[in-house]
């Protein structure tokens, strides 16, 4: 059980940030944790490490699946990966923050494809389960990037996900008759897309870095209305957005950190009914 290889920021560990927390894009999209195994090689045909590339089957049910969670049904999640290095193979694109300011520009090329077969939640492993009782086929892709020089280091996602609900049949009591029961409405899958670009500069002769992102959800379709006999070209995902900056004060490096970043928040592209946030964390990791 383990992080699936689909989008770096989540493989990225929590503590190897450079803001206090993930976007908001990878919180929709990511493929989070799942039991099953790939094989994987970090020098293609040893060409110095310039190709990567990971190929998994996994469960699809989440972490620690059972009762709690799913069910399991042994229909799979199939993952397919490929990363690129085209200036040179360097072993940090999987921190931000370029703290070992790299003399020369250093650049990792990610891209994924995933198959989720009925998956029981409505953003795959995670979210909630359909009011309808089904299950939903998704396929997802992503790009990314990691590139560091001198201090200066910039990251990104581009997500798209598409899914095909299969209805579940669950009913509820006909409020018309009580002696009866109706179906209840099915639910649009979470179809859309979503990106991060993110950069911060690691002050010279300090310890500390100034560091900014944006990042957008969307949903593609019709949004759902909440009464659907048929979820075809509706989906459940809303429009989410956000941007902000943060500070932080590398004691040694990501290992001992303080920083704090600020966050202005909105939905449905109503810029001027957004929310603040600003997060303040002391970082002790051995």
């Amino acid at each position: 059980q383990y992080k699936i290889p689909y989008s770096r920021q989540r493989v990225i560990s929590s503590g190897d940030l450079q803001l206090v927390d993930r976007s908001l894009a990878n919180g929709e999209v990511n493929h989070d944790r799942d039991i099953g195994f790939d094989l994987r090689s970090k020098d293609v045909a040893g060409l110095g490490g310039y190709l990567r590339y990971y190929a998994g089957v996994y469960m699809g049910e989440g972490r620690d699946f059972g009762d709690r969670n799913a069910t399991p049904d042994f229909k799979l999640h199939y993952l397919g990966r490929i990363e690129v290095q085209p200036l040179g193979e360097f072993d940090d694109d999987y921190t931000e923050a370029d703290i070992v300011r790299h003399k020369s520009p250093k650049l990792s090329l990610g891209g994924a494809y995933s198959f989720h077969h009925d998956a029981q939640r409505l953003a795959g492993v995670l979210g909630s389960k359909a009011e309808d009782g089904g299950t939903t086929n998704y396929h997802s892709f992503n790009v990314d990037y990691m590139f560091k020089f001198q201090g200066f280091s910039s990251t990104g996602e581009l997500h798209w996900r598409k899914g095909k609900r299969k209805p579940g049949g669950a009913t509820t009591e006909d409020p018309d008759d009580p002696t009866a029961t109706v179906l209840l409405p099915v639910t649009a899958p979470r179809n859309g897309y979503g990106f991060h670009v993110q950069a911060g500069y690691l002050i010279p002769r300090t310890r500390f870095e100034l560091a900014a992102r944006y990042d957008h959800v969307a949903g593609i379709g019709t949004e759902d209305p909440g009464d659907l006999t048929d979820a075809k070209g509706y989906t459940s995902l809303g429009q989410k957005d956000s941007v902000g900056g943060g500070l932080s004060y590398y004691f040694a490096d990501h290992s001992w950190k303080l920083q704090g970043d600020y966050f202005y928040l909105w939905n449905d592209a109503e810029l001027g009914e957004g929310d603040n946030r600003v997060r303040l964390q002391l970082q002790l990791a051995l």
